[in-house]
């Protein structure tokens, strides 16, 4: 469960950061008038925001996996190699 908490905490602090970011500086309020400009319709801008978002997370994860295992691999080579090569 280590890898699991290494990527779920830190996507809760970046989400609750930039829920906070969005409120403090009043964007929220231009929203649902973007929502309605967007050439596309209300519900292709909410799939699009979606979709990004899911997106940004899947590209965390992977780069999350990515190192784990790149820092297992290590460890496997350094734990390989005979006493005298160090």
């Amino acid at each position: 469960m280590e890898i699991i908490d290494i990527i779920f905490y830190p996507s809760i602090v970046a989400t609750g950061a930039s829920v906070v970011g969005l409120f403090a500086s009043g964007e929220w309020k231009s929203l649902s008038k973007e929502m309605e400009l967007y050439e596309l319709g209300k519900v292709a801008y909410v799939m699009t925001i979606v979709w990004a978002a899911i997106a940004w997370q899947v590209i965390s994860m992977v780069l999350a996996i990515w190192g784990v295992v790149s820092y297992v691999n290590q460890q496997y080579l350094d734990e390989s190699k005979p006493e005298d090569e160090f």
